[in-house]
């Protein structure tokens, strides 16, 4: 069981109205996909395999730990409402992955074994392209509740530009 200070309580609730830090993605399977042309195709299917592996070890324990919860056990049952959020959170994000993978797989499984000869899907960057715009669209179309307790919109993310 875990335990908190009355001074822990207040720092904890300033820290919880700040404002956050962006999240950070770090996954090296990504950045050897990304660098893919300078190996082999065989070497990014087995990179995207592990990355499948991966997810299907947490996703596992996923299905462990929340079945514990459904059952109406756990270590933290007050708790609850949080821990579904954040856990389904936790388990988008592996569906993203192992979605996003197996395609990979499929498209890369089509690929000549030097990736640098593989031809570009046009028509699937086209459709990541309108995914994106949908994405884009969703934020300009949905109302906010604001980080405050003044009821405004969060304001746009700002544009960061990439080093060239």
């Amino acid at each position: 069981m875990y335990a908190i200070t009355p001074r822990g309580r207040r720092a904890l609730g300033a820290w919880l109205g700040a404002d956050s830090a962006e999240p950070v993605f770090e996954s090296e399977h990504i950045l050897k996909a990304f660098y893919a042309e300078n190996g082999l195709t065989a070497d990014l299917l087995a990179t995207l395999d592990h990355l499948r592996g991966w997810v299907h070890g947490l996703t596992l324990r996923n299905v462990e730990v929340g079945g514990i919860y459904v059952d109406g056990d756990g270590q933290y049952l007050e708790r609850l409402a949080v821990l579904g959020l954040t856990g389904r959170f936790l388990d988008d994000y592996l569906e993203m992955i192992d979605r996003w993978a197996m395609w990979a797989e499929g498209v890369v499984a089509e690929w000549p074994p030097d990736p640098r000869d593989a031809v570009p899907d046009i028509a699937g960057l086209r459709a990541t392209v309108r995914q994106a715009k949908a994405r884009a669209a969703r934020w300009n179309s949905a109302p906010r509740a604001g980080a405050g307790t003044d009821g405004g919109s969060v304001p746009a993310p700002p544009h960061t530009p990439r080093p060239t």
